[in-house]
């Protein structure tokens, strides 16, 4: 009896749940919930599109067992995913991972998979919604791993951003306004969320082409740095303008159509320039 009872108080912790942008993310998201409830498992849904970092950190803050983004992260528009986290906010390992996909592979009928109906899950205080509460707390801890403070930022630089129409557009604009940063722009036609990503090919800020817009904007604006976020916003790009002189010189294909006024940093030149910067050099 003592045995069912701690079990039940673990999975009382609960799941938390949180969905980007993309095609039935909200459906997807409210089915698995009411699937864990079924299984007296609580669950803890964001009321709206979140940043995936958000997941991980809402999962060690309210102590729950596990976390779930319903996502396709930056892969085509016709994808949608399903990452799954750990009680430590870490995405799991594939061992984890394989446990899973053989539980899944042995349902041979999901219509007999158990579900609440969402007034019965919320009555019976399983099913529960999530905000602005732990946004508040999120963004805090954000602000205070800083590599910087404020007295040694030059607050007036202008900075493009574009979240690619997903989850990064409200938290990132809220962060920079919070630290003063008073130049900020956003690609307004690619602020809101849209599933479809019309405006790119690959909503992927790795990949140079996702940058056209934000590039026209920042020659308009004559923005020193270019930031971009995938539709979850777990993944970031960055662009820095050139030295006339360098501009002159290089001619990158990535940014030959944009009259090398920009260079879309690699991995490698992005991870060289906070290590640089952490380094306090």
């Amino acid at each position: 009896a003592q045995e069912q009872k701690d079990s039940q108080q673990y999975l009382n912790r609960g799941v938390i749940i949180a969905y980007d942008c993309r095609h039935k993310s909200r459906e997807f998201s409210e089915t698995i919930a009411l699937v864990f409830n079924a299984n007296n498992i609580k669950t803890y849904l964001f009321e709206d599109v979140r940043p995936t970092p958000e997941l991980s950190f809402a999962v060690r803050h309210l102590h729950a067992i596990a976390g779930i983004v319903v996502t396709a992260s930056h892969n085509p528009p016709e994808y949608n995913g399903y990452k799954v986290y750990g009680l430590d906010g870490g995405q799991i390992i594939p061992e984890i991972a394989d446990k899973i996909i053989y539980h899944i592979n042995k349902i041979k009928d999901y219509s007999l998979i158990k579900k609440l109906d969402c007034p019965t899950a919320i009555q019976n205080g399983f099913f529960n919604i999530i905000g602005q509460e732990v946004d508040k707390v999120y963004l805090q801890k954000v602000k205070e791993l800083a590599i910087r403070n404020d007295d040694q930022i030059d607050k007036s630089i202008k900075i493009v951003y574009t979240p690619l129409h997903g989850a990064g557009n409200v938290p990132i604009r809220k962060i920079l306004k919070e630290r003063e940063f008073t130049n900020v722009f956003v690609v307004e036609e690619q602020a809101q969320p849209d599933p479809d990503f019309s405006t790119v090919e690959s909503p992927n800020p790795e990949y140079p082409a996702a940058f056209e817009l934000a590039i026209k904007l920042g020659k308009k604006v004559k923005a020193e740095v270019l930031v971009a976020t995938d539709p979850d916003a777990d993944r970031i790009g960055m662009a820095v303008k050139n030295p006339s002189r360098h501009c002159e010189e290089r001619s990158d294909e990535a940014i030959s159509s944009h009259k090398n006024q920009y260079t879309v940093l690699n991995g490698n030149q992005a991870g060289i320039l906070l290590l640089r910067a952490n380094s306090g050099l």
